[in-house]
């Protein structure tokens, strides 16, 4: 005869598990992720299926084209990186 368990006396080991709490994090991290965030949803939305010949499109002739502009924001963002990390140039 096969011995039947009933699943309310289990043992539930994740039940029993502490979970460390999550930092939180303070306003400027927090303003500085949400930034980051924000930045890299729109900029993937601005650019999603553009037609292939966008990034080189020039609108006069001291204009940027929307490649240089993408550029030009990267390395905005790798610079802040770097002040981030303690590094000034």
């Amino acid at each position: 005869m096969k011995k039947t368990t009933n699943r309310k006396n289990r043992p539930n080991p994740k039940k029993n598990r502490r979970r460390k709490p999550i930092p939180k994090l303070d306003s400027k991290r927090e303003f500085l992720r949400h930034t980051v965030a924000t930045l890299a949803y729109r900029g993937g939305k601005a650019v999603r299926d553009a037609p292939v010949g966008l990034a080189d499109f020039k609108i006069g002739e001291k204009t940027r084209t929307p490649l240089e502009i993408l550029r030009h924001i990267g390395d905005l963002l790798k610079w802040g990186r770097l002040l981030a990390q303690g590094v000034h140039k």
